[in-house]
């Protein structure tokens, strides 16, 4: 599985503004056929170098996540959700077995 983790830093962080971007970025849902699945938050600790918004999207190979980021949908809210931001981060990542997981119970 490929895991594409993204962290926003808004522009304005009204709270209002925050729910707005959230929305936005949880209509990618059910809208691109290679999304496995999405989680959108907010943060709630409001530390320092806290960034707003996190979102993760699972796909089943790097392909599909080249396949996402190409589609139209994702573009448009890409789009709208960078021009929001002073800051985005990625990272993407791939587990190839249940094995690269660590469960530290």
């Amino acid at each position: 599985m490929v895991h594409h983790v993204v962290l926003f830093r808004l522009k304005e962080r009204s709270p209002f503004i925050i729910e707005k971007m959230v929305n936005r970025l949880k209509s990618l849902e059910g809208k691109v056929e290679t999304l496995r699945s999405i989680v959108v938050a907010h943060d709630q600790v409001k530390g320092d170098r806290s960034y707003d918004i996190a979102l993760t999207a699972v796909f089943n190979t790097f392909g599909d996540l080249r396949a996402y980021q190409d589609h139209p949908f994702h573009k448009e809210v890409a789009a709208r959700v960078n021009a929001a931001c002073d800051a985005v981060a990625v990272v993407d990542y791939e587990i190839k077995s249940e094995q690269e997981i660590i469960d530290c119970r």
